[in-house]
């Protein structure tokens, strides 16, 4: 008599190997939210493309804008993980040795190896067209990624963070970095670096701003015009 329980056991892993459903919605909303943004964006698309019922959405959700404040949940703990979270606090390691450590942290992030690149994508269309969960990002990662970085500074440049001098090179530190953001302009401008050449280029970063900074903080306290 035929033994049928390993084909059982086979379905049965069949079917543990398959992402749960609310997982499958969350990576299908992840890429189309990114794609075409929140107001484009239908649950209906998203729904086809895991493999769902358009009734899940509801279901785990609570709706499409739940989902799509799910899916910036999840763009913001990658972030925390692979951003500041890597540059060492104050007294932990050398100013110097802080900065170079943001700028491999950030350019990492930027040209995540493989799905995090969809984060950049997320944030564009939320930057372009804002939708009511724009103070998400405001809260838990514009705020503290400036807050974060100007505590760098002010230690690379020997100043309180609220000096003029410090803002201003937390400015443009980083917005030194915006031009390493994957898109058409970048990817036009020259190919995706190899993971060798983006940390050599956070490292020329780090020592161009550090030199900056350097000549930045022998200005006179005072603001321009005050």
């Amino acid at each position: 008599m035929a033994d049928n329980r390993g084909g059982r056991g086979s379905g049965a892993v069949r079917r543990k190997e398959q992402p749960p459903t609310r997982e499958r919605i969350l990576a299908a909303a992840a890429e189309i939210f990114a794609a075409h943004g929140f107001r484009h964006a239908t649950v209906r698309d998203i729904c086809r493309q895991a493999r769902a019922n358009v009734a899940a959405v509801n279901y785990y959700f609570h709706g499409k804008m739940g989902l799509y404040k799910a899916v910036l949940h999840a763009a913001i703990e990658i972030m925390r993980r692979g951003g500041e979270g890597q540059v060492p606090a104050r007294g932990q390691a050398p100013p110097r040795e802080r900065l170079e450590a943001y700028f491999l942290a950030r350019l990492r992030i930027l040209h995540g190896d493989g799905q995090e690149t969809w984060i950049h994508r997320l944030l564009s269309q939320e930057n372009t067209d804002p939708t009511p969960a724009f103070s998400l990002l405001i809260e838990h990662v514009y705020r503290p990624s400036w807050l974060a970085l100007a505590d760098v500074v002010a230690d690379c440049m020997q100043l309180p963070c609220n000096d003029w001098r410090v803002q201003l090179a937390t400015g443009n530190a980083l917005g030194a970095t915006l031009i390493y953001i994957p898109g058409p302009i970048r990817n036009r401008l020259s190919p995706r670096p190899t993971p060798e050449q983006r940390d050599a280029m956070a490292r020329e970063l780090a020592g161009f701003m550090w030199a900056g900074m350097q000549a930045l903080a022998r200005r006179p306290p005072a603001a321009p015009g005050a």
